[in-house]
């Protein structure tokens, strides 16, 4: 086990579906990197600066529009998910850093058709979890920090601010009925165009 610090948890959402109010610059680059490292596909982060806090949009296809209506009207910074190439990197780095039989492993786990399946199952068996767990959440947190600046957010006398007003904007869900009323419109125009009197 390393001497590394433990994964911070992200904040449980309070009873109304909120996340609770950041207090510190360190707990905002902490909960950003949880959310970062959470995020599954369709989704990305937002620092809700009406809010104070950090939280996740989620695409309204998969989980229905009532996940996001807490953000509904709130001034909001989106922020770039972590590609899984990205991902896929910090795995590659956690390896190269490894010797021997366990560094073989770890690069065999890579080159199957689910590596970061295979990967976690690997430093599993080798006994090496809390290690890789360590090594992620240091890179998730430089992740979180890289964002930050890229966005112009910081906590400033207790609050988070972003210096850069271009970079927030109010929050409104997705219509996922909206796209296919337009598809279902412009099917209709151009069957109309086709037909000859």
């Amino acid at each position: 086990m390393s001497g590394g610090r433990d994964i911070p948890e992200v904040p449980e959402p309070d009873d109304d579906g909120a996340c609770v109010e950041v207090k510190s610059r360190a707990q905002l680059v902490e909960r950003l990197a949880g959310e970062l490292d959470s995020a599954p596909n369709g989704t990305y982060p937002v620092v809700d600066l009406t809010d104070q806090t950090v939280g996740m949009v989620f695409d309204p296809f998969v989980v229905g529009d009532e996940a996001n209506e807490p953000l509904v009207g709130h001034e909001v910074v989106e922020i770039d998910p972590v590609p899984s190439h990205e991902a896929f990197k910090v795995m590659e780095r956690f390896a190269a850093g490894r010797k021997g039989k366990e560094a073989e492993r770890l690069w065999r786990a890579l080159e199957v058709r689910h590596p970061f399946r295979a990967f976690r199952n690997a430093v599993e068996s080798l006994g090496i979890l809390q290690e890789w767990y360590d090594w992620r959440n240091r890179a998730f947190l430089k992740f979180a920090e890289e964002r930050l600046q890229a966005a112009e957010v910081d906590f400033v006398d207790g609050r988070i601010v972003c210096r850069n007003p271009e970079n927030t904007s109010i929050f409104e869900p997705e219509d996922p009925d909206e796209d296919w009323e337009e598809e279902e419109d412009g099917e209709d125009e151009e069957d109309g165009e086709d037909e000859t009197p």
